[in-house]
């Protein structure tokens, strides 16, 4: 009778569980539901048809580089009828899959613990989790949700085999296996539950070998097919800057990664326990641990080693603690490393609910093991404080579903917990801009923490592009075109962009920027609606109505579409005004050239100099106005505005760079170098800034500063082979071949698309080095990944003249100029490699003729050069025309004579004085062709 009552409560228990998690779903709203960067607004997430394309390897692009079709797969299904804007079925969706993880959390505890209550408390702690509120309300961490279910289910089956007679075991396991598959198509975390499996065959069951390598086998076959099957599909460079691999002796951050992975979020105060909304790309911050150093983090780690190591000590057979262990430490095991995620731009939602699991899993091992020291008093006071402990965690999630009603208090709430956090700063500018807060925004688009600001820039054209101040809206525009972009995130931000460009009445830059934005992404509705509104503002409402049917065809449930849809076909029934454009007075064409960072001229610089007393607190606006000062030679002015960026700035690399240049620029050059030094530390890959700073001073030919700031660039990151390739290149300039070279060497980790410059730099200072076969090599391999760059033909052509090998020079030069054909010093050395070649066999005057003469053909008749002239008389001379190649040897010094090449008329008159007599003119086998290499 006791036990039937007890049973009865511990399932009033667990209802009462999911009736708080019902009430604190109620407090949500769709703050986060309808947001432009939901996975519910992917387009292959817009039904069910879609599903073909979520399981292709393109997909890959939505999901970081990971493989993971499953969970967008399960959301596809009820987008076909259900609208991504709904603010009620998506936090009931999510939350079936959290009570369903809570109750896998409850029956696995269940099966290895005795005590009745002590499972209740672990799906307490699980689903009332503070951090819970994260999955119940953002979409983009329902993957996150689906890899845990697959994981516990999977560890759920395994455990139901261990129970059941021969005939169920083999059905249980099989359905392990299943579930383990389906995992990996959701996340790769799940290679860790045959790991377990395995602990708990050899420490719990204490199986013989026969058995476990039977019971790991279809894992482990499971884990190579899928290897197979995935090896293709890995991300492409087309979409992600891959990463280096980890370093030797890496250990210490490997174990600090298991804490700092999720541990620190659980333990620490309830704010610090939510995620960031977003699925994307993470510039600085969001997932790093906040107010742990790495000594406390390992020492949490060590003390739930040494928690678990006691009670397992006391209860040897309670394999929970080594489950809850794994799951709160080794299940994050692959988001320790980029090397595992593959891409440096890795997402969000790995699998953080599965530390939940496990922490979840030690309290009811814990909560067992004092209400099993067999004292009453303390086993009634342990029930209390869990249902105390249930209830402040209930009104502590109900607390943060509150905070997700307004994306404003969210932000803030969260960047008060993570006050380095660069998405939070950006999303609560976003929240306060749309709440009509201009000047608190911009303290947070534009924070001390910030290391990035394209989107913050094009957040900030936005705003004032709607309130009509299109200067500003333009130097926005124009600071976020100089940030570096790569991958798919060009992709939203040209349409974010075009965005501001119509609202500027730039018709013609929208449609631009959104053609190329479908270029990226055909099927994105939001582009197609922007370009729908740029063709009915033109006028062409017919092409409109096309867009607006693309994008209907994309997403059918959409509302926005169909409301546009329809005021496009209210319009095309009034025929007497549907192809009249809207009369707009968009900037000037200086100014939107200025925003595309296409040129500067005076009067635009002026506009952006005086817009910085009208914007004292946009550091933006004061950057690009000291900038424009320090062009116009103001440099005073431009320091003083730098400076004042600075302090709005700190952390922005291209503050410091900016005014670095504008010290240089001043002509104080150790100025700039000592400021250089003041700069503070920041993330590695602001080392791209460094590397665009030092190219824009070898291009104003300050080439010592600018070896300087490669290599501070390469002190930030030093694999990083452009700034490599880039001081190479400025090193062999001046002649320093020696310390070149193994800068040289380590450019050739450039993608090989841009590889040929290197190997072509690389290949002349190993030939200025005597290193000819080494330098042949690398020669050709320029001229193979160049094909169409005469440069890599010119110094192949030396190495081979250098070496006597003219029939080698005669066919390097030939391919060349087929190759190149416009390049005129090509032809020049080829005429007269054929005219003056040592050996009869390497000559032929008649085609050294016929190649000056088509050389000739390409010059402009007042800008013929003179060595062109040389070799044409050179091959007539070899052809037996020595009048004729009299004639032209005269002209030619005459015309080298006008252009002041005093020595090259001296060469020439002392070969017509060999012409006079009827004697051509051969060189020697030890001289070279005459060509120059050109690293």
């Amino acid at each position: 009778m006791v036990d039937k009552r007890q049973a009865r409560r511990r399932r009033l228990a667990v209802v009462m569980l999911v009736a708080l998690i019902a009430a604190a779903i109620g407090w949500g709203s769709n703050a986060f539901v309808g947001r432009e960067d939901s996975i519910l607004r992917f387009p292959e997430v817009a039904g069910a048809k879609h599903l073909p394309e979520i399981f292709s390897a393109d997909f890959t692009k939505r999901t970081q580089g990971q493989y993971a079709p499953l969970p967008y797969a399960m959301l596809a299904l009820p987008r076909t009828i259900v609208p991504a804007q709904n603010a009620w079925f998506w936090p009931a969706w999510l939350a079936a899959f959290h009570i369903l993880n809570g109750l896998l959390v409850y029956w696995i505890a269940r099966r290895f613990l005795r005590d009745p209550w002590s499972p209740v408390v672990a799906a307490a702690v699980f689903l009332l989790h503070p951090a819970a509120s994260a999955f119940l309300s953002q979409p983009n961490l329902f993957p996150a949700g689906v890899a845990t279910t697959c994981w516990l289910g999977g560890l759920a089956c395994y455990l139901r085999g261990m129970d059941t007679q021969a005939r169920g075991r083999a059905l249980a396991l099989a359905g392990a296996v299943v579930i383990f598959a389906a995992g990996l198509l959701a996340s790769r975390v799940l290679m860790t539950l045959p790991l377990l499996i395995l602990l708990l065959e050899v420490v719990y069951f204490r199986a013989r070998v026969l058995r476990i390598v039977g019971m790991i086998a279809p894992f482990a076959a499971i884990i190579v097919l899928y290897a197979v099957y995935v090896a293709p599909v890995g991300p492409t460079t087309t979409y992600f800057v891959h990463p280096p691999a980890p370093p030797e002796g890496s250990a210490r951050a490997w174990i600090h990664g298991f804490a700092s992975g999720g541990i620190d979020r659980l333990v620490a105060p309830v704010r610090l326990s939510s995620l960031p909304p977003t699925a994307g790309v993470l510039h600085g911050g969001s997932a790093a641990p906040s107010g742990f150093s790495d000594w406390s983090i390992s020492f949490l780690w060590l003390v739930l080693i040494a928690l678990a190591a006691v009670l397992a000590w006391r209860s040897p057979r309670r394999a929970l603690l080594v489950v809850g262990l794994w799951l709160a430490l080794a299940a994050l095991a692959p988001e320790m490393a980029a090397w595992w995620s593959l891409t440096v731009d890795r997402a969000d939602w790995l699998p953080r609910l599965l530390p939940l699991a496990g922490l979840a899993m030690l309290a009811g091992a814990t909560t067992e093991e004092i209400r099993a020291l067999g004292r009453p008093t303390l086993a009634k006071m342990t029930g209390r404080v869990a249902a105390a402990a249930a209830l402040i965690m209930a009104a502590a999630l109900a607390w943060a579903q509150v905070d997700s009603r307004s994306p404003e208090r969210y932000w803030r709430g969260y960047l008060a917990s993570h006050p380095k956090s660069e998405v939070a700063s950006l999303e609560l500018g976003r929240a306060e801009l749309t709440d009509g807060n201009a000047k608190a925004a911009w303290t947070h688009l534009f924070g001390p923490q910030m290391t990035a600001v394209r989107e913050s820039c094009i957040t900030a054209a936005l705003h004032y592009a709607r309130t009509g101040d299109s200067t500003a809206a333009v130097v926005h525009l124009s600071m976020a075109e100089r940030e570096m972009e790569y991958g798919l995130t060009i992709h939203s931000a040209m349409r974010r962009r075009a965005e501001a460009f119509l609202e500027m009445g730039a018709w013609d830059y929208a449609d631009q920027y959104l053609g190329q934005a479908l270029m990226i992404e055909p099927k994105d509705a939001a582009a197609l609606r922007l370009l729908a509104r740029v063709f009915e503002t033109k006028g062409f409402v017919k092409a409109a109505e096309k867009c607006l049917i693309d994008a209907s065809a994309v997403d059918p449930s959409d509302p926005d579409t169909a409301r546009d849809l329809a005021a496009i076909e209210e319009r095309l029934s009034r025929p007497a005004f549907a192809e009249s454009p809207v009369r707009v007075s968009p900037p000037s064409p200086e100014l939107l050239r200025y925003a595309i960072d296409q040129g500067e001229p005076e009067t635009v610089r002026a506009r952006v100099i005086a817009l910085a007393d009208t914007h004292p607190d946009d550091p933006v606006i004061q950057l690009s106005a000291g900038i424009a000062a320090a062009r116009d030679q103001q440099h005073e002015k431009a320091l003083a505005l730098i400076d004042r960026s600075i302090r709005g700035l700190p952390a922005y690399s291209y503050t410091w760079a900016s005014r670095c240049w504008a010290l240089a620029n001043a002509g104080r050059a150790d100025d700039a170098r000592a400021a250089m030094k003041r700069v503070p530390n920041s993330r590695e890959w602001d080392a791209l800034t460094w590397q665009q700073f030092g190219y824009t001073l070898a291009r104003e030919e300050k080439l010592d500063f600018a070896i300087e700031t490669f290599e501070f660039a390469l002190q930030r990151e030093p694999e990083m082979p452009e700034a490599h390739n880039n001081v190479g290149l400025l090193l062999a300039w001046r002649g320093k071949n020696e310390e070149a070279l193994p800068h040289l060497r380590r450019a050739l980790a450039l993608p090989i698309e841009k590889r040929g410059p290197a190997h072509n730099a690389l290949g002349c200072v190993l030939m200025s080095l005597g290193k000819t076969a080494e330098a042949e090599e690398h020669l050709a391999r320029a001229v193979e990944l160049e094909p169409k760059r005469s440069r890599g033909y010119h110094n192949l052509a030396q190495l081979y003249a250098g070496q006597g090998r003219f029939l080698d020079v005669e066919r390097v030069l030939a391919d060349g100029a087929r190759a190149v054909p416009d390049d005129l010093p090509l032809r020049i050395t080829l005429a007269w490699m054929l005219a003056t070649a040592p050996h009869a066999s390497e000559r032929n005057g008649e085609r050294a003729v016929r190649v000056a003469e088509s050389a000739l053909k390409r010059c402009p008749p007042r800008q013929v050069p003179p060595e062109l002239m040389d070799a044409l008389a050179a091959g007539y001379a070899e052809s037996g025309h020595f009048d004729a190649a009299l004639e032209v040897a005269t002209r030619a010094a005459s015309m080298a004579r006008r252009m002041q090449k005093s020595q090259l008329a001296s060469d020439i008159d002392q070969r017509a004085e060999l012409y006079r007599i009827h004697s051509p003119f051969h060189v020697t086998a030890q001289k070279r062709a005459g060509v120059v290499g050109r690293p």
